[in-house]
């Protein structure tokens, strides 16, 4: 995984030095799709969606990787009066270098960057845990020069108050972040979604409807942990569907044991 990580880091850094630009303006992506939502936790994470969009206060967006925290952010900006405004993803683990952090929050002396290109919609701040400290007094400093006039819409897989509580992140930076603190719930901890989602993920996957699962499939599915949330059972139904052809999606066909 070590290399896997360094790899994907070492891609995006060349990605950004031959001029990629990976905070981009998001087009309009329709009416989104709502997450099917069986277990308690999620439907209160949806109502809590609705009621947050209606504040043009900044939402951080917490849950384990791959929970699908990206997916909400965009909700969250659908839903809002912003939905008209620009969305600019910037992805805070792909910022690097220096160079990175002037394209994305502006030089020293002219604050803003990718963020002020934002004015009028939302700014959604991927991973901002993963900011080092340097690049956080430069967050802070383009959140001042635009204000009000940009909605800060944060994710972090990582506890963010830890980080604070052991200097590793500004506090008044995060107090400026988490006005509003959402959490999207694990898959393991909302059971009741697990085969929903599964069919789902199956017939977008090229599985023919109904969708058959034998019954060690269905036990196999309930049984798994899903260290990888969503994610992972995206990926791991569109290997399903790949392996199973047109016939019965099997418990072999599914992950047996976290990798």
């Amino acid at each position: 995984p070590e290399r896997l990580f360094w790899a994907a880091r070492s891609a995006l850094k060349e990605a950004l030095r031959e001029g990629y630009d990976f905070a981009r303006p998001v087009g309009d992506p329709g009416e989104l799709t709502v997450p099917t939502a069986y277990d308690k936790a999620m439907k209160s994470l949806l109502g809590a969606i609705d009621d947050a969009a209606k504040e043009a206060v900044a939402v951080l967006i917490t849950g384990e990787s791959g929970t699908g925290k990206s997916m909400f952010a965009r909700m969250l900006h659908h839903r809002s009066p912003q939905k008209p405004g620009p969305m600019v993803v910037i992805p805070c683990a792909a910022i690097v270098d220096a160079k990175d952090v002037d394209r994305a929050f502006g030089p020293t002396k002219e604050p803003g960057g990718e963020i002020a290109t934002a004015k009028g919609g939302s700014v959604v701040l991927e991973e901002v845990s993963e900011l080092d400290e340097d690049a956080q007094k430069r967050l802070a400093k383009a959140l001042e020069a635009v204000g009000s006039a940009v909605r800060i819409i944060s994710t972090s897989p990582r506890a963010l108050v830890g980080l604070v509580e052991r200097g590793a992140f500004d506090r008044a930076l995060f107090d400026r972040l988490a006005l509003t603190v959402l959490e999207v719930p694990s898959l393991r901890s909302r059971a009741e979604d697990i085969l929903p989602l599964a069919e789902l993920f199956a017939v977008q996957s090229g599985a023919p409807r109904p969708v058959k699962f034998s019954p060690g499939a269905v036990a196999r599915l309930r049984s798994y942990p899903w260290p990888g949330n969503v994610l992972e059972l995206w990926n791991a139904m569109e290997r399903a569907v790949q392996l199973a052809g047109e016939g019965e999606l099997l418990a072999e066909h599914l992950p047996s044991e976290p990798m």
